[in-house]
């Protein structure tokens, strides 16, 4: 059995335009808008490899927008998505 004594610490970013190593999926500064309407805001998320992450809501909160933004099928408002350190989503696919 393996056991954490304290809690984990994340090495800074040298650079602020690249994700931590370790960091499978960097959402950074991440929002989107539909004319008007904004449904994503100001996202920021650090995902280790091999890393969980459960995304719940109400129907029409932007769960599906998120995940296309992931994807690389949305081009974000503002912000970027690093996926394996790639911003470009034609590398993500």
């Amino acid at each position: 059995m393996l056991t954490r004594t304290g809690a984990p610490t994340q090495e800074p970013l040298s650079d602020p335009g690249r994700a931590p190593r370790g960091t499978a999926l960097a959402l950074q500064g991440l929002a989107h808008r539909f004319g008007e309407l904004a449904v994503i805001e100001r996202l920021d998320l650090d995902l280790e490899r091999r890393g969980v992450l459960g995304v719940v809501g109400p129907s029409g909160c932007g769960k599906s927008t998120l995940l296309e933004l992931i994807a690389g099928l949305r081009e974000p408002s503002a912000g970027r998505v690093l996926l394996d350190h790639r911003a470009d989503a034609s590398e993500r696919l």
